[in-house]
Order: structure tokens, then sequence, then C-alpha cells
């Protein structure tokens, strides 16, 4: 969990654009996806995951609810060359997005 706090309150219909970054530098034991939950409107949200070229995950997937509690449509994801993905939410509304990941 993390809080991100501005200089100041914002006031009624006042916006501000964040951009923040999270790294584990150590695998995450079992892991095998990463994923936010939109409660609020957001114009722009874009998730990346990095892989080790050499360990590429067998299949990889972006996904995304329409509401917080349906069931989710996924996209396939190819990593590049240096092993990235990335999933793009426009205009996401409440809603879980996020990438999936499978090894063999």
């Amino acid at each position: 969990m993390a809080e991100v706090l501005f200089d100041r309150p914002l006031a009624r219909g006042e916006t501000v654009i964040v951009e923040y970054t999270l790294e584990h530098r150590a695998p995450l034991s079992g892991s095998n996806r990463v994923e936010c939950t939109l409660h609020v409107p957001v114009r722009e949200y874009v998730l990346e995951v990095r892989f080790d070229p050499a360990a590429l995950p067998v299949s990889c997937h972006s996904f995304r609810t329409a509401e917080l509690d349906s069931a989710p449509t996924e996209r396939l994801l190819r990593p590049d060359t240096a092993g990235s993905v990335h999933a793009v939410a426009l205009a996401a509304g409440p809603c879980r997005f996020g990438i999936r990941w499978a090894w063999a």
C-alpha cells in the first residue's frame, strides 16, 4: 500500500498529474500478476512489467474489468526484445486493471 501526498489539499474540481514508479529489485516469489483497482475515473493509467530477456513467461495478458466486480476482458501481450510488456487503460472508470503472466 502507498499514499501519494500533494503539497496542499486539492480544491473541488482541481486536477493533478501524477507519475510514479514501483520497482521490485528482487523477484516476487510466486507472483504471476500486477494489478491495480481504480476507484475513480482516470484519463490514462499505464502498467509496465519487465522480465529478464533470458527468462520470459510462456504467456502474458493484460486484463481489465468493465466494473470492479465484473469478469475481465483480456488482451495478449508479447514481450519486446528487452523483455518488457505494457498496457494502457484510457478513460477508465472504476475497474480492476493489470497484467498477468504464466511460466512453463
